[in-house]
Parts: structure tokens; C-alpha cells; sequence
């Protein structure tokens, strides 16, 4: 089986540190496939750290690629769970 395409949204201290950490540990079954942040540096910073291939600067663009997963990581969302 084919691993599954993943996207996520937003790349601050949490999407990064838990998120993107603990989908790099599954690199069999899950392919980190694209990135979103609203705010680029930190999307470009993230991808290059876990040779995502794509980066987007518009979320209805990732949105629009062909994933089969996505994760909000948004920090106003998630707050609570990365402490």
C-alpha cells in the first residue's frame, strides 16, 4: 500500500516539534507531502528541516492538491495539547 499523503497547517512550535517530528517517524505508512503557514519563512523553514517537497502559500491551493490527510495545527486550536 501506498503511504498516505499528508498536508499541514501551520508550521509554528507545535506543528513542527510534535506534529511534523512524529510524522517523520512513521516515514513507511505517512509521506509528509505539503506545508502551510500564513506566514512563509516559518513554511519554508519547516519543509527544508523534513524535505517536505510542497510548500504553499495559499491554503486553498494545498487544499486543492491531492492529499489524503490533513493536519490543522494552528495554534489558536491546539494550544492546549502542546504544552
Amino acid at each position: 500500500m501506498s503511504p498516505i499523503r499528508v498536508g499541514l497547517i501551520g508550521c509554528g512550535g507545535c506543528g513542527v516539534g510534535k506534529h511534523m517530528a512524529s510524522y517523520a517517524l512513521l516515514s513507511d505508512d505517512v509521506n509528509l507531502h505539503a506545508v502551510y503557514d500564513f506566514d512563509a519563512a516559518k513554511a519554508e523553514a519547516a519543509a527544508k528541516q523534513y524535505n517536505v517537497p510542497h510548500v504553499y502559500n495559499s491554503l486553498e491551493a494545498m487544499l486543492a492538491d491531492i492529499l489524503q490527510f490533513e493536519r490543522q495545527c494552528e495554534q489558536e486550536l491546539l494550544r492546549r495539547n502542546c504544552r
